[in-house]
């Protein structure tokens, strides 16, 4: 997947592809970067930031080898982020047309990873019902 994405309804996408259960008033307060940059990071990266609690980072990628490298480096920027700022939760996500195979991939470097602790959340969800076509 090249250049950037949009996320088709940021809300229905924290709220019914992530799962998160934070209350309405959250998220009256949404701060949406279709194109966030992180240092070392290559390929298309969104940023979501809601009510000042929330730390979502979107990774758009298909190939297993910029997954890894990019996962490696979003989960400690996110977690330093999410800290240094006082949010709740970390949340990384990677869009990705093939699922299946990228998942086992993710979670076996999420389970490895330094930065992750119980503040800290991985999901790989399919690009189709995700992005604005």
């Amino acid at each position: 997947m090249q250049g950037p994405k949009i996320i088709r309804d940021v809300k229905g996408f924290v709220r019914d592809t992530l799962g998160c259960s934070c209350p309405d008033e959250v998220f009256e307060r949404i701060d949406y970067r279709p194109q966030a940059h992180v240092p070392g990071v290559a390929g298309a990266l969104s940023r979501i930031l809601v009510g000042d609690r929330l730390l979502v980072y979107v990774l758009f990628a298909d190939d297993p080898r910029l997954i890894a490298h990019n996962l490696d480096v979003v989960l400690a920027q996110g977690k330093q982020e999410r800290d240094a700022c006082g949010y709740n939760r970390l949340r990384t996500v990677v869009v990705t047309q093939e699922v299946g195979p990228i998942e086992r991939l993710v979670e076996s470097k999420f389970r490895n990873q330094a930065a992750v602790d119980a503040h800290t959340y991985i999901h790989v969800v399919s690009a189709n019902p995700v992005l604005d076509k």
